[in-house]
This record gives structure tokens, sequence and C-alpha cells, in this order.
């Protein structure tokens, strides 16, 4: 497994109504060396069922299905331990990714090493 320029942290509870289209527009962005990390936290829905449908479409989308809810700040947390790319782009499950969103900040933070967050 090589690793990506990029891992997108996303941390979802209960989002079913949401989770397929920000899911979609994550798949298509335009910028493809990319691992997906997508962290349910404990959700009582189908929303575990949701990530697993994509991951077993999509190699680069890394799934964390926790037993349990124990809050944003955990789930994001356990998301970053398991990304393995030099930048990480946040994403929470109600958002809808335009589709160059990770080529044109991968572009900016190329041509500005003394950036840290963008």
């Amino acid at each position: 497994m090589t690793t990506p320029a990029i891992s997108v942290v996303m941390t979802a509870y209960n989002a079913v109504d949401v989770l397929p289209d920000a899911l979609d527009s994550l798949s298509g962005q335009s910028f493809t060396d990319v691992e997906f990390i997508i962290v349910d936290d404990g959700s009582t829905d189908a929303t575990a069922d949701i990530i697993q449908t994509y991951a077993d479409k999509d190699q680069r989308l890394r799934p964390l299905l926790c037993a349990e809810n124990r809050g944003i700040v955990a789930a994001v947390t356990d998301g970053l331990a398991m990304a393995r790319a030099p930048l990480i782009a946040r994403a929470d499950s109600d958002d809808i990714h335009l589709p160059e969103r990770l080529a044109i900040q991968h572009a900016y933070m190329a041509e500005h090493p003394d950036i840290d967050l963008l």
C-alpha cells in the first residue's frame, strides 16, 4: 500500500440522510492520490452499512466503525491516527465537496511549503 498525498478524515454519526451525497462528492474528486478515512462514531442507524458499502466499491476508502458513540473529538482523533498522508483534509458527513477541492488545496500547499494550515 503506497502512501497517499492526502488523507481525508470524515466523521459520521447517524448520517444516513446525508452521507451518500458526501461520499459521492469525495469519490468524485479530480485529485485521486488520496485515502478517505470514514469514522462511524457508533451510529444507531445504517450509517456503518453505508460506509462499508462504499468501502467495498472504492479501495481508497478506509472505514473505522466504532462500537460506541464517544463524540466528534474522539472520532477525529481516531481517524487522524489512521492517516498515512503528509496532508490531512477534514470533512463532516454532511459536507458536499466540489470536484476540484482537493486538487486546489494540494496545489496551494505545494506552492506554499511555509503554510501549515489551509
